[in-house]
C-alpha cells in the first residue's frame, strides 16, 4: 500500500539494501586457479553459518550477453555445476568412510593398515594414484594420502549397509529442501550392489553420486563439530 502511494503521488522509489555472502575477490582468485578450458564447479562456505562465500560454475557465460551461448554446448554453462551436478565424490568421500569405521570398527585408530598398491575384488583391481604403494599406515595416515587402497578395505570390513547408513547421516539419499538453494540430492544406491561397488564407494567411486555443494556441506559439518548447517 506505501508503495502504491508513493506511485501515485511520483515520489522516487527505493529499493532495499541487500547484502550478499560470496566474496567477488574469492570467486575471482578461484577462476583464475582454475584449468583453463575444463568444466567443473568450486564452493567455499563459513562453516559455522553455512554462509556460502563463493560458488564457482564453469564454463560461465557473459549475462549481458546471453544469446550468444547455445543451449546444446555440450559443456552446459547455463548449468550451476555447485548444487545441480552430481559426481563421483572422490577421496571427499573418504571423510564418510572414515566416520563410519570410527564408529563401528573399534580398534581402527590403533590398528596398522596395509596397502601395496593394488587390491583384488571380484574382476577389478583397485589401485591408486600413479600407481603409489603406501605399505603400513595409520588410519590418519591412510586418510592424509588419501589411500584408495585401505578405504575400500575398510568398506569392505564395514559392509554396504553401515557404509551406507553413515552416508545417510551425513544427508545421501536425503530430501534438501534449502530456504535459499536448490541442490540436487545425493545418492547412495540401496541396490545393484556387488563386492566391488563396496569397495569402490569407500573410496568415493563406483556408483555414489554428490553434488559439490553437498561434500562442500560434509566436510563444513566435521569442521563444526558434527553439526551441518544449511547453506545460504
Amino acid at each position: 500500500a506505501e508503495r502504491l502511494v508513493q506511485t501515485l503521488r511520483g515520489e522516487e522509489r527505493k529499493g532495499d539494501n541487500l547484502t550478499l555472502t560470496i566474496d567477488s575477490r574469492l570467486c575471482t582468485s578461484i577462476m583464475k586457479a582454475f584449468p583453463s578450458g575444463y568444466a567443473g564447479a568450486a564452493v567455499v562456505m563459513n562453516y559455522k553459518t553455512g554462509e556460502v562465500l563463493a560458488m564457482v560454475s564453469l564454463p560461465t557465460f557473459d549475462p549481458y550477453n546471453a544469446s550468444a551461448v547455445s543451449d546444446d554446448d555440450p559443456q552446459k554453462p547455463f548449468w550451476n555445476r555447485v548444487t545441480q551436478a552430481k559426481y563421483p565424490p572422490g577421496s571427499t568421500f573418504k571423510i564418510v568412510t572414515m566416520a563410519a569405521a570410527l564408529e563401528n570398527l573399534p580398534d581402527i585408530a590403533t590398528r596398522t593398515l596395509y596397502c601395496g598398491g593394488q587390491l583384488p575384488v571380484l574382476n577389478q583391481v583397485i589401485t591408486d594414484f600413479g600407481k603409489a604403494v603406501h605399505h603400513e599406515k595409520t588410519l590418519i595416515q591412510a586418510f592424509a594420502v588419501s589411500c584408495n587402497n585401505i578405504f575400500a578395505s575398510i568398506a569392505q570390513e564395514l559392509g554396504d549397509e553401515r557404509l551406507r547408513k553413515k552416508a545417510e547421516a551425513f544427508g545421501f539419499n536425503d530430501n534438501f529442501l534449502f530456504r535459499d538453494l536448490v541442490v540436487e540430492n545425493s545418492v547412495y544406491p540401496t541396490t545393484g550392489r556387488d563386492k566391488i561397488q563396496i569397495a569402490w564407494s569407500g573410496a568415493g567411486q563406483g556408483n555414489v553420486e554428490a553434488t559439490p555443494m553437498h561434500m562442500c556441506m560434509v566436510a563444513a559439518a566435521v569442521a563444526n563439530g558434527g553439526v551441518m548447517m544449511e547453506p545460504g
